[in-house]
């Protein structure tokens, strides 16, 4: 007996978030990694923490996001509800981390610009990730 399972094609929402989390997630925290390797000495006299930190956390927001990412262009199952996780995590620790490294008022100059940022972003993954269509790519077939 052979079992047919339906493979759905990816939503137009999942390859925008795909994107979105490449483009602002992955690439900004892979680069932070590394100018934090490159600029250690400068980052050391400059920062109150150690330039460590900037390494550790490019690096875990950098493989996290291409892991999430690559969930989502798979469609592994329960990476819809996990990328929800993450994205809601990711701008937490974006304003933990802002408002410990924020060292001037030139980082309360566009704080306005941020919060809206911030709740664009966490609405629209929400938005898209929830579509009926959506969720019967991942696999979902019922309200959970």
């Amino acid at each position: 007996m052979e079992i047919n399972i339906k493979r759905y094609s990816r939503p137009f929402y999942v390859t925008l978030i795909i994107f979105g989390v490449l483009l602002f997630i992955v690439a900004p925290n892979l680069i932070r990694m590394v100018q934090a390797i490159i600029d250690w000495q400068f980052l050391a006299n400059l920062l109150p923490i150690s330039p460590l930190y900037l390494v550790m956390t490019g690096a875990i927001w950098g493989i996290g996001g291409l892991i999430v990412s690559v969930g989502l262009w798979r469609g592994w199952p329960r990476m819809r509800s996990i990328a929800l996780w993450c994205g809601a995590a990711y701008v937490l620790y974006y304003w933990i981390d802002r408002l410990l490294l924020r060292s001037s008022s030139l980082g309360k100059s566009n704080e306005t610009f941020v919060i809206a940022a911030s709740i664009i972003f966490v609405g629209l993954m929400v938005f898209a990730l929830t579509r009926p269509r959506v969720k019967l790519y991942f696999g979902e077939t019922h309200e959970q």
